[in-house]
């Protein structure tokens, strides 16, 4: 009984470090640093995913971004846009674009010194 106990413990525990998906809104505007530009008011981290769907498109300029994995169009209801540029830069783990049959998105990476690693 007490390895049970102790299992479930961790496995709460665990659970509780994995982050959801932050999805891009742009309610505020263009920039990826802005807050009031992501679901729920935070912007997406290392640990998180970042989803790009919509008509506002999602630029990250002037300061680098890391996310855990990051995903343009999922929904094909318009085809979403992110822009890296100014020097800047987004690393990810993983990275779909046009996430499904007959769904779009764009990434473009404009700039000297502008990338996205992988």
């Amino acid at each position: 009984m007490v390895i049970l106990a102790v299992f479930l413990s961790t496995t709460a525990l665990s659970a509780s470090v994995f982050a959801a998906d932050k999805t891009w809104t742009g309610a505020s505007g263009t920039d990826w640093f802005v807050p009031g530009n992501w679901s729920g008011g935070t912007l997406p981290g290392s640990s998180d995913g970042a989803v790009i769907d919509g008509a506002n498109p999602a630029v990250i300029g002037g300061l680098p971004a890391t996310v855990d994995t990051l995903k343009v169009g999922t929904t094909g209801l318009s085809t979403p846009t992110l822009t890296i540029n100014n020097g800047s830069s987004l690393t990810a783990t993983g990275a779909r674009i046009g996430y499904g049959a007959g769904i779009s998105g764009a990434l473009l990476v404009n700039g000297t010194g502008s990338n996205l690693t992988l």
